[in-house]
């Protein structure tokens, strides 16, 4: 299996986002390996099956995956998962939309 720092690799630092892509798959496996999601939308496959219409993209916030809905006329930032201070997280999070 490969280590953490490997999965992310690939993930640009926020702010910069890049489409969410099957690869991403073993990332998510970790995360909610650690912290199982409690809601059966926020799952990759769901994730996954609803990027192209949700427009879904991804970024490394901290240790945290970043996951952007960017639809233009409401986009939403999925809850955050992953160890570490959540609030400091949120709280680095716009509330400038056009920076996205």
């Amino acid at each position: 299996m490969e280590d953490l720092e490997d999965l992310w690799k690939n993930i640009p630092t926020f702010p910069q986002f890049r489409e969410l892509v099957l690869e991403d798959k073993p990332l998510f496996h970790v995360f909610f390996s650690q912290f199982p999601p409690v809601i059966s939308e926020y799952t990759f496959t769901n994730l996954f099956m609803w990027h192209h219409a949700y427009k879904i993209k991804m970024s490394r916030l901290q240790n945290f995956p970043c996951i952007l809905a960017d639809r233009r006329e409401d986009p939403f930032f999925f809850p955050v998962i992953g160890e570490g201070d959540v609030i400091q997280c949120y709280q680095g999070l716009p509330l400038d939309w056009s920076v996205c």
